[in-house]
């Protein structure tokens, strides 16, 4: 799976993972596509992976895209 991500994004990019979203426990991490797997008890059926592009980066254990909310 994070070979074909690989293919078309860069390794550096930020990459969100969630596990047990919804489910009263959930767990956050934030990482970037070449680490993701440093995590194996992560992933799983209830895992949810939310990779982000060229301009995201990750702050406070969260991902932030990019966006600038305070343009005129």
């Amino acid at each position: 799976m994070r070979g074909n991500f690989l293919k078309y994004s860069e390794p550096k990019n930020s990459v969100a993972v969630v596990k047990g979203a919804f489910r009263g426990q959930s767990v956050n991490c934030s990482r970037n596509l070449e680490k993701m797997l440093d995590y194996p008890d992560m992933m799983g059926m209830i895992t949810t992976i939310i990779i982000g592009n060229s301009s995201s980066y990750n702050c406070d254990d969260m991902i932030n895209r990019g966006i600038d909310l305070n343009t005129n």
